[in-house]
Formats: structure tokens, C-alpha cells, sequence
């Protein structure tokens, strides 16, 4: 049982980096990487800044 319950965290976890990785590069290409902060990728991302 061990096995799934740690292949459901690592899909849980890689679903989290690939919707932040997303928000990320929207935010990117329309404010710019200079005007874009951790907590607005965090916050449209639905992710606490610590998963960041």
C-alpha cells in the first residue's frame, strides 16, 4: 500500500510544479519577468508560497 500512497504524492506533487510552471510563464509573457512577484504565480496557481 506504501507504493501508491507515494505515487499519488509524486503525481499530486507534479500536477503542483507543472500548474505553477503554467501560471509562470503566462505571468511572464504578459507583465514581464521584471514585474512579475513569487506570491502572484503562487496566488493564481492556488499554491501556498512554500510550494513554491
Amino acid at each position: 500500500m506504501k507504493e501508491t500512497r507515494g505515487t499519488t504524492r509524486q503525481e499530486k506533487a507534479l500536477e503542483t510544479k507543472d500548474k505553477i510552471y503554467e501560471v509562470a510563464m503566462k505571468k511572464f509573457i504578459t507583465k514581464g519577468l521584471e514585474h512579475t512577484s513569487i506570491s502572484e504565480i503562487c496566488k493564481e496557481a492556488g499554491v501556498s508560497i512554500g510550494s513554491f
